[in-house]
């Protein structure tokens, strides 16, 4: 135990009649409901769950069990298509660990689980690597679709600019995730099906379109991730450019000081926008 413990103010008001009673501390109105809300963001568990997880996981079971009996056939010397399913074994191998990986961190798994809030073990408002947790990243949607509407033309309609930060766990998610689990669900068991071609039938024309379909679908989640984190970094840019120009605003209105700093360096078209400012 420290020999210098912290000392705190006194909370005790007392009024000029000698009565006491507690300081006022400034703070938000929440209803006895708003708090138990509130709450639930202090546990250790998140109160959001990831709506891609659990197909992600029948996914991978699918096709970790394609993938054995893919493998099994490749290395049958008696089967018509021994040694010429190393790529579609490869492509196979490499959507599941699109989906989700112990080694690849720009899984779907994990990319789904930073939209969703919900990130597995990590604590979920956590960043993830260079990229902002779920807190950060409703902050930025919310203030990228409010500035997008402060910037809108008079003529130009309201646009959706909030939920283009969530993709992968919306409508396009939900579409990439139903064309793997329509692949490759059923892909266990002696009567697996992958593209749905049972695989202890599959013939060289079926193992082609199964190659290209494994890669496609691939590509399909890695492209959709990094859509939706250049649309992050187009947010975060938009942002600082934005609140630079509120600034500009600011200092016009500071006729003491900004407005005086603005004389000397302004270029001449930013004085000729603030000449038409009334």
């Amino acid at each position: 135990m420290s020999l210098y413990s912290h000392e705190t103010f006194s909370t005790v008001l007392t009024n000029p009649d000698g009565t006491t009673g507690a300081i006022p501390i400034s703070s938000p109105p929440l209803s006895e409901e708003e708090k138990d809300v509130i709450a639930l963001a202090f546990g250790t568990t998140s109160p959001f769950k990831n709506p891609m997880a659990d197909y992600i996981i029948d996914s991978q079971d699918g096709l970790s069990g394609a993938y054995a009996l893919l493998v099994a056939r490749n290395e049958n010397e008696d089967d018509e298509l021994y040694g010429l399913l190393t790529t579609t074994i490869s492509n196979v191998s490499s959507l599941h660990n699109n989906l989700n990986s112990r080694t690849i961190d720009s899984n779907f798994l994990n990319h789904t689980n930073r939209l969703s809030g919900t990130s597995g073990g990590k604590t979920y408002l956590n960043n993830d690597g260079g990229l902002y947790g779920f807190g950060g990243l409703q902050g930025i949607a919310s203030s990228y679709n409010s500035v997008q509407e402060a910037m809108r033309g008079q003529t130009a309609s309201v646009e959706d600019n909030y939920s283009i930060f969530f993709t992968s766990i919306l409508t396009v998610g939900e579409s990439i995730m139903s064309d793997i689990m329509n692949f490759g669900k059923d892909g266990s068991g002696e009567t697996g099906q992958i593209g749905g071609v049972t695989i202890s039938e599959l013939n060289a024309d079926q193992m082609s379109v199964i190659e290209t379909t494994a890669l496609d679908l691939g590509t399909a989640i890695a492209d959709n991730i990094d859509t939706d984190n250049t649309q992050l970094s187009v947010a975060v840019d938009y942002l600082k450019k934005f609140g630079n120009g509120m600034r500009i605003l600011g200092m016009n209105k500071d006729i003491y000081f900004g407005r005086k700093l603005l004389d000397v360096m302004q270029t001449d078209v930013l004085e000729d926008e603030l000449d038409d400012l009334t």
